[in-house]
């Protein structure tokens, strides 16, 4: 396992470093809503997206909307609160862990992490009645521990104007158990879409990289 401490979230060289490995943030894209593992138009994307930048050492750049941004600088607010009111907070920009990693928001102490999402009002409302991560961040969580070796993750959860949601989330072995399964069988599609590149387009000419090209819009449908 390898810490990058000094990596600013976001950056190219942030990208860069997760290049071709399955992140935390995405494993949920590899399991359904029930939390079974996934065969979709979805997973098979993903695999063809980390098969690619396996193939050409690159990750594409990533273009910032207003959303992206305004979730990183309240995101610096809520760690700030949390510090401030739970436990002090050390950066951290990505853990690798063999063919995974995670980008936490920040390690807590030697043991613990935490997870912040920024969310519009209307969900804080309902995170705060309900009094339990939502669904769609429990993946994340999970994978987040796994990845780190670490035993717990403080889910903070940020709206502006309104009360920090924090709760402690533990391994849940058996959803722990599904998702090892899930990045396996993954990673064993992505090894074989590399494999048969390989094989396919030996031969072929190359087509020469131009970084200049990335400063283009992506063509619309």
């Amino acid at each position: 396992m390898k810490y990058h401490m000094n990596l600013e979230q976001g950056t190219q060289e942030w990208q860069d470093a997760r290049g071709g490995v399955l992140t935390a943030s995405v494993i949920k894209d590899i399991l359904t809503p029930k939390f079974k593992i996934a065969n979709n138009d979805k997973t098979r994307a993903l695999a063809y997206t980390l098969a690619a930048q396996r193939i050409t050492g690159r990750v594409e750049p990533q273009i910032k909307s207003y959303h992206l941004e305004r979730g990183h600088t309240e995101e610096l607010y809520a760690c700030s609160l949390y510090s401030e009111h739970y436990a002090e907070v050390t950066p951290c920009g990505f853990i690798r862990n063999g063919v995974l990693g995670y980008s936490p928001d920040g390690l807590v102490g030697d043991d613990g992490l935490i997870e912040i999402k920024s969310r519009v009002p209307k969900y804080q409302v309902q995170t705060i009645i309900n009094g339990k991560v939502p669904d769609e961040y429990l993946i994340q969580c999970q994978s987040g521990m796994i990845i780190s070796e670490r035993p717990w993750i403080d889910f903070v959860q940020y709206s502006n104007g309104m009360e920090l949601y924090v709760e402690r989330v533990t391994p849940d072995l058996e959803l722990v158990g599904i998702i090892l399964e899930a990045t396996m069988a993954l990673e064993q599609q992505i090894c074989e879409l590399v494999d048969q590149y390989k094989s396919k387009a030996h031969g072929r000419p190359m087509a020469p990289f131009v970084s200049e090209l990335d400063c283009f819009d992506e063509p619309q449908d």
